[in-house]
């Protein structure tokens, strides 16, 4: 059965699904209003083949959000920059 509460027992979470955790959990602080915060967890997922394109994007929407436009544009170009060379894997 499963396990409540705190530490010990089981493995550690694939990898995949602690993407796809923090992924979510920074688009959540992106909708509320907490740009930073999910910047930094975006940042933390920059590392991460399953979700390269979109975490450029989505930094830059959080950069764009923090008013840092030049990071924004840079973030936003490395968002092109990797879904070009992910289409050109796939040729």
């Amino acid at each position: 059965g499963a396990e409540g509460g705190g530490g010990g027992g089981g493995g550690a979470l694939p990898l995949s699904t602690v993407d796809d955790l923090l992924y979510e959990v920074a688009k959540v602080y992106l909708t509320v209003g907490r740009p930073l915060v999910a910047l930094e967890l975006y940042d933390r997922l920059l590392a991460s083949e399953r979700y390269a394109p979109l975490v450029h994007l989505k930094r830059g929407e959080c950069l764009r959000a923090l008013r840092r436009d030049a990071e924004a544009a840079s973030a936003y170009s490395s968002a092109l920059a990797v879904a070009a060379c992910s289409q050109e894997a796939l040729v």
